[in-house]
């Protein structure tokens, strides 16, 4: 019983890398179609130094991006087959689909069997499954499973993955030993926030010589009565999000860094917008997303019209509030005009390098027609392949505690 939508975090340990611990937290959700995997590890070279790496693999568009937050690089690759969530579509070998929260889970290519309860960690008893598949050389991959059946004597309604434990051998000789223990198991988790800032992060060092651009977008939202919404600012900015996924046809992912501060009679909210990115991957129906531009110029027509509600909450009461008419403000930046010199004003290619045009929605009422924008990269330029974590000679990956690449599987 896997439901579509999961996190966790984990711990690997792996006795033929000096007995190294990798740390991860993982996401897998078929309803957004992505998957994310945080990962923490050792220099492979024996340094003092841990690196932090993300993948994010986008489905509905085919594209994989990762990110090093230790140098702040990004790249970007189409998905492929290599980690275990994603699968080739029936008979179009050259297009992947997500796979299913049982292929991630490694639980769909051999047959297990069930060995009874045992204790598994401190009070915690776990049903236990075992199976074993062939693989070419001689090379026989022994899985153990253990999910958590009982806590302090008493039964769960739903079990969760406590531990798996991965072997290899060639005629009876270990070849590795890999034991990864998962925390935090969650079901259905808030995965709208878990995404945002990484891929912004990756859009911002790629620039826009890459093609991915993005903007930072504020408005405010008229609150005379002054209702005390910023008590319970997580949930307001929660709704937000949604409210502007709605309004603008753009994916939750797509909006990040959202930011929320009183001003004077107003909420103050600024956050940014990521544009569709410039290409799609090997995937059957990839995702075609309104542009950046058209996303705003909605956004300002739906400002201007006095469309766009909020209902929020503070204590146990609800109010609806409204976007304040011509407030909205685009802030771009631009690699030939002084950005200190153009604060709250779009910067954008005219034919004074030195012009900013105030971008209130009063003033600037067509900010799609007539101007080139242009947008300035706040992280290097990445022009190569970034080269991820390497074990053992392969690239590993965990979601769900257990995301592992195939490759490594058929060594």
């Amino acid at each position: 019983n896997i439901p579509d939508r999961v996190s966790s975090n984990s711990e690997a340990f792996i006795t033929q890398s000096n007995s190294s611990i990798l740390s991860a937290h993982n996401l897998y959700d078929t309803e957004l179609q992505f998957s994310r995997i945080d990962l923490w590890y050792p220099d492979p070279f024996g340094g003092p130094r841990w690196f932090y790496y993300t993948e994010i693999h986008d489905f509905a568009t085919g594209l994989s991006y990762q990110y090093n937050h230790t140098i702040h690089q990004c790249s970007v690759r189409d998905i492929n087959t290599g980690l275990n969530d994603a699968v080739i579509v029936d008979g179009k070998p050259n297009l992947i689909q997500m796979g299913s929260p049982q292929h991630v889970f490694l639980m769909d290519d051999i047959t297990y069997q069930y060995t009874g309860e045992k204790q598994c960690r401190d009070r915690v008893w776990c049903h236990v499954w075992i199976g074993e598949k062939s693989l070419p050389n001689d090379t026989v991959q022994h899985r153990e499973w253990y999910w958590a059946s009982n806590i302090n004597g008493e039964p769960l309604q739903q079990w969760f993955p406590v531990k798996m434990i991965l072997q290899a051998y060639v005629k009876g000789v270990s070849i590795y030993n890999w034991e990864t223990t998962i925390f935090n198991f969650r079901r259905q988790p808030m995965t709208i926030f878990e995404i945002d800032f990484t891929l912004s992060d990756c859009y911002r060092a790629l620039g826009p010589t890459e093609g991915f651009n993005f903007g930072v977008v504020s408005f405010k939202i008229a609150n005379e009565k002054k209702y005390p919404v910023l008590e319970q600012i997580n949930i307001l900015r929660l709704h937000i999000v949604e409210t502007l996924a709605f309004t603008l046809f753009v994916r939750p992912i797509r909006i990040s860094n959202l930011m929320v501060d009183n001003d004077d009679d107003d909420i103050l909210v600024t956050f940014t917008l990521l544009d569709a990115p410039p290409r799609t991957g090997p995937v059957e129906v990839p995702l075609q997303e309104v542009s950046l531009t058209t996303s705003i110029e909605h956004l300002r027509m739906m400002i201007d019209a006095n469309s766009l509600v909020f209902r929020v909450k503070y204590g146990t009461n609800q109010a609806i509030l409204r976007a304040r008419i011509n407030s909205l403000q685009v802030i771009y930046t631009s690699s030939n005009q002084n950005v200190s010199q153009c604060v709250n004003q779009t910067f954008v290619t005219t034919q004074n390098p030195n012009e900013c045009l105030d971008t209130t929605t009063q003033q600037n009422q067509n900010i799609d027609q007539g101007i080139d924008i242009v947008y300035k990269s706040s992280g290097p330029l990445i022009t190569g392949l970034w080269v991820s974590f390497i074990v053992l000679g392969i690239l590993i990956g965990i979601v769900g505690g257990v995301l592992v690449l195939q490759r490594f599987f058929k060594r």
